[in-house]
């Protein structure tokens, strides 16, 4: 176990770090979650900054009264042009840097994976973006709330309308494409768009598989023990093991499309986007008509969607069911644990499969996550993963 974990840790630094062009208006829209020095357990906006970032510049360090240089990638001014090279720079360098911890194991990540986007898509899928969008209209349109301007969570609100209204923010139909591109998934709104992106259906089919699979694992490994009738677990046959392997080869290979076109830069403003989102709904609860008493996530966030997505199916006067958010949060974060390992672990390695190798130790290591995983799309589909059962639902 020990080796394991020391091997994803440094792949995960090998990984590098990617420059990418954030959201113009960042700094804004994570100021109420960067500045929390130690965020509480319920503070879940907060809890999830630090899993993405950390407060500070992209060049570094910047020595006092120098002037602060902002610079995407490796770009040189050509001769005699270094006084007034690029100019005003379109793209601002915002003071977050991707450099959080999250994973199995807390890993240091700094910068994002496929595994992130699937932590995106089950955030979309809980509804944080339409009740956003709600609250915007009605900012901006409708004004069926008396939501006060004198709040900086309004500051945000507003930065986020103009940004929207210049193409600038993180747009449905980018979040589309990119899921589409790299997961093969899509939502029911992105449904409707007409979008003639290529799905992933690689991805789609194979991370499933891999779910079923590990399941199966777990389930031969309870059975020999109980046969045996001892506590050491058993080792997993060399067929089992190779066709997780397989499956993982296949899943790996098909992540690399996060690395094409918009898509890294599609996640990356979707996730501070959530943070921004997940921020605006706890501070403004209360001019919106949520309950005081709604102080946790679990509370006041499908409080907020039943208030602006189902208005129309749900009584108000009754408490919001919190397994929404418990089920999409759980989906979100195991998804991304095991995609995250997925994507750095050396399959090709000629020993990767063995009994009692890399594998096999990963997979005992990754049980919580996979569970959770199972566990939380259950609740989500009714489906069964451990059944063997079609994906429905999310496949573009």
């Amino acid at each position: 176990m020990a080796d394991l974990i020391k091997l994803l840790k440094q792949a995960f630094l090998d990984a590098g770090t990617y420059r990418a062009a954030f959201d113009p208006a960042t700094d804004l829209i994570l100021n109420a979650v960067a500045t929390v020095p130690e965020p509480s357990a319920d503070d879940h906006a907060a809890i999830h900054f630090r899993e993405y970032f950390v407060s500070g510049s992209l060049g570094g360090a910047i020595e006092p009264g120098a002037p602060r240089r902002r610079a995407l990638g490796d770009i040189v001014a050509p001769q005699a042009c270094e006084a007034h090279y690029p100019g005003p720079w379109p793209i601002p360098d915002p003071c977050a840097v991707v450099d959080g911890r999250r994973g199995t194991l807390d890993h240091q990540i700094r910068r994002l994976l496929a595994g992130d986007l699937v932590w995106l898509y089950y955030m979309e899928r809980m509804g944080v973006f339409q009740i956003l969008g709600g609250i915007l209209d009605d900012y901006a349109l409708i004004g069926r709330h008396p939501i006060s301007s004198r709040q900086l969570a309004v500051i945000v609100v507003e930065s986020m309308v103009r940004e929207l209204r210049s193409g600038l923010g993180s747009t449905t139909r980018d979040r589309d494409v990119a899921y589409r591109r790299c997961l093969g998934w899509t939502s029911e709104v992105g449904r409707t768009l007409g979008s003639e992106a290529a799905p992933n259906r690689a991805f789609s089919a194979q991370f499933h598989r891999l779910i079923r699979l590990a399941l199966q694992f777990y389930k031969d490994r309870q059975l020999a023990v109980a046969i045996r009738d001892v506590v050491t677990p058993t080792r997993a046959s060399t067929a089992t093991l190779i066709a997780i392997r397989d499956t993982m080869r296949v899943l790996q290979k098909s992540c690399e499309v996060f690395e094409y076109g918009r898509t890294y830069t599609t996640a990356l403003n979707g996730i501070v986007w959530v943070l921004g989102a997940l921020t605006v709904i706890r501070d403004l609860r209360r001019d919106l008509g949520i309950p005081e008493s709604y102080s946790s996530p679990w509370e006041y966030v499908p409080a907020a969607y039943s208030l602006f997505v189902e208005p129309e199916q749900t009584d108000r006067r009754m408490q919001p069911d919190p397994n929404r958010y418990f089920a999409h949060r759980e989906c979100a974060n195991a998804g991304r644990n095991i995609m995250l390992d997925v994507e750095v672990l050396p399959i090709n390695d000629r020993d990767f499969a063995t009994p009692g190798g890399v594998l096999e130790t990963w997979l005992n290591l990754a049980e919580s996550s996979i569970e959770g995983y199972r566990t939380g799309y259950q609740s989500l589909t009714e489906i069964n993963l451990a059944d063997g059962e079609p994906v429905v639902g999310q496949a573009a």
